[in-house]
């Protein structure tokens, strides 16, 4: 798994998403974690969005605040018809292009993939609840040895001082 996108990182990415309404579709990526093939399975509901399970994962609500939701609820028809009008497959190609685009003229976003998003995601609700099951349904996971591949990293940086004292 690449390097995990720093919380600084992750902010300074997020006021330059807000500021564009044509990246919406990553803003939406990194705060519920979706992968880009669940994109085609999400339903705009109260609280936020909800995803139909595919590729081995389970139907989850991503909760979102309101005012994030009202400005969904804006872009929501050309959001879906930007995506309805490729097939799946091909829109999935589109937003890494549009993705590596975007990044290459953001120096500091160079290192990260589409998919950091999503792990970006997962160690923000991590960090913030500390609760694992949580990031797992979240992610919709079904197994929370996929969830702990996001988690693992943050779990030995918080718990250094106490490894350290413990082999010393």
């Amino acid at each position: 798994m690449a390097e995990p996108m720093h919380p600084k990182t992750r902010s300074r990415l997020l006021s330059l998403l807000e500021k564009d309404s044509s990246l919406l579709i990553f803003e939406v990526m990194i705060k519920t974690g979706l992968r880009t093939h669940e994109l085609w399975n999400m339903e705009l509901r109260e609280g936020g969005l909800f995803i139909h399970a595919c590729k081995g994962s389970v139907d989850h609500l991503c909760p979102l605040p309101d005012a994030f939701i009202a400005r969904l609820q804006c872009h929501w028809a050309d959001l879906v018809s930007d995506m309805r009008r490729y097939s799946h497959a091909s829109y999935n190609r589109i937003l890494r292009f549009r993705w590596d685009a975007f990044r290459s003229s953001h120096a500091f976003l160079t290192p990260y993939s589409l998919h950091s998003l999503r792990s970006a995601y997962a160690i923000q609700v991590y960090q913030q609840t500390k609760d694992v099951i949580l990031v797992q349904q979240l992610l919709g996971h079904r197994a929370i040895t996929s969830t702990m591949r996001y988690v693992r990293m943050t779990l030995i940086e918080e718990n250094r001082d106490a490894i350290l004292k413990a082999i010393s």
